[in-house]
Order: structure tokens, then C-alpha cells, then sequence
């Protein structure tokens, strides 16, 4: 996605490696990046269609109906 390679500062971490330099947030390599980091991703998935979401501790799932589930990641 993002083109220039960007390198946080000391004892800093990115929230995603995916990010542009624009667009990178750092936070304390000390701190916890799921707590820290915002949102980047978010989407409206179809239950039929979860698995690969399943499959990965990154995202946070949450029920909104019988059909479709909200699915939302900060890495």
C-alpha cells in the first residue's frame, strides 16, 4: 500500500506495517497496540463469508444480525 518505507522513532512502534508515511501512527513499543492503535479497518461481512476473519487474531468480531457480522481491526 504505502510506498515510502517508514521507521518510527526509538522505542516507538507503527499500529500497521501497511500504512503510507502520511498516514503511519506510532505508539511506545511499551504499550499495547490493540489498546492504543485506532481503528483501520472496517467492514459489514456476511456470516457465510467469515472465515478468513475467524482465521486471525487482528480483528474483533461482533454480531449485528442472522445474516451479517461487523468486523473491525487496528493492525
Amino acid at each position: 500500500m504505502g510506498g515510502d518505507a517508514f521507521a518510527c522513532p526509538t522505542d516507538y512502534t507503527p499500529c500497521s506495517p501497511a500504512t503510507s508515511l502520511n498516514n503511519t501512527i506510532c505508539v511506545a513499543s511499551d504499550k499495547n497496540k490493540t489498546e492504543e492503535c485506532p481503528i483501520t479497518f472496517m467492514k459489514f461481512v456476511p456470516r457465510s463469508n467469515l472465515t478468513s476473519y475467524n482465521a486471525s487474531a487482528d480483528y474483533q468480531i461482533n454480531a449485528v444480525d442472522s445474516s451479517y457480522v461487523f468486523v473491525t481491526s487496528k493492525v
